[in-house]
């Protein structure tokens, strides 16, 4: 009977303790490496030792000479001023993403 009621009180704490860790709020998800960009905004294209750096000039009107046409997982794919060539681009062979703001007037 002892054995029994041993046991059963273990039962109960694993159950407590797999109960408590589930209702545990969830990890805050990190945050995808294309959300500076924006499907339909103006970019510019730099190749930089065979990878690419992409910016964008918040403020700045005019034109950047490329376009995102669409945001991946896992690449990116823009257009070129003319309209004419798309350019799909792996993550991997992205080195950075600049975001330049302009000060307030």
């Amino acid at each position: 009977m002892n054995r029994i009621t041993h046991i059963l009180l273990l039962l109960v704490i694993i159950a407590t303790g797999t109960l408590t860790v589930t209702a545990q709020a969830p990890a805050e998800k990190p945050r995808p490496f294309f959300s500076a960009l924006k499907a339909g905004q103006p970019v510019s294209l730099k190749e930089v030792a065979g990878r690419y750096e992409i910016s964008t000039l918040e403020g700045v009107p005019g034109i950047q000479g490329y376009k995102v046409l669409e945001i991946g997982s896992d690449y990116l794919v823009l257009q070129d001023i003319s309209g004419i060539n798309e350019f799909y681009i792996p993550v991997w062979s992205i080195k950075a993403i600049i975001k330049v703001k302009l000060p307030g007037k």
